[in-house]
């Protein structure tokens, strides 16, 4: 996706080369370890401040989100002791389906959801129609969770996508079986496995989030 947004947006995106598929994401910059999280030019990283870390309101816009959304909110919650909150009234951010627009633009080809930074706009994880074809929703809703949470994509240390590493900073030691890594997430997804936080995900976002 070609977003302004600090180039951060990242997107799910799976794309099809005759019969091999690759799993895609742009909530970073097209070109820019364990878990790594987002940093700003001062090397800080980019992470709720404390009171708002227990009080993430949502509402969910997207009728094709049901018991996996409850699912990879808890992942994470149960992970790190985030706090969730649905807010029907004066949500924190939302969750959306994809407008026409969104799923007829060549520059968002193939993407199944994009979420946002801390400190980015709009406060949106939005939902693509390849979304509903996907057996491994709730790994989905994770990975773009974590996103919003200030974790980039595990794979960049790698050179997986040609992402660089430039505005990441690992938490933990390299992570082949982070959920922020496409190669993880592919595979699983071809084999019907649904993905889960790894050990240094869960450790990685206690260190990171709960460490105060």
């Amino acid at each position: 996706m070609n977003n302004t947004q600090n180039n951060k947006q990242q997107t799910d995106d799976i794309y099809e080369n005759g019969n091999t598929h690759a799993y895609h994401c742009k909530t970073q910059k097209d070109k820019s370890a364990g878990l790594t999280v987002n940093i700003d030019g001062e090397n800080v990283p980019t992470i709720w401040p404390i009171d708002r870390r227990f009080n993430l309101t949502w509402r969910n816009d997207s009728p094709a989100l049901k018991s996996d959304l409850q699912k990879a909110l808890d992942s994470w919650q149960l992970a790190c002791g985030i706090k969730f909150i649905e807010d029907l009234q004066n949500p924190f951010f939302t969750f959306r389906d994809s407008t026409f627009e969104e799923e007829n633009s060549p520059d968002l080809s193939g993407v199944i959801a994009y979420a946002f930074f801390p400190g980015d706009f709009p406060r949106e994880v939005v939902l693509f129609n390849v979304f509903k074809t996907q057996f491994n929703k709730v790994a989905v809703l994770a990975h773009e969770l974590g996103h919003l949470l200030g974790f980039r994509h595990e794979h960049i240390w790698r050179g997986l996508t040609g992402e660089t590493t430039e505005g990441a900073k690992p938490v933990t030691r390299y992570d082949a079986n982070s959920i922020m890594h496409y190669q993880k997430l592919f595979d699983d997804e071809a084999r019907g496995i649904t993905t889960k936080l790894s050990t240094l995900d869960k450790r990685g976002a206690r260190l990171l989030l709960y460490n105060f």
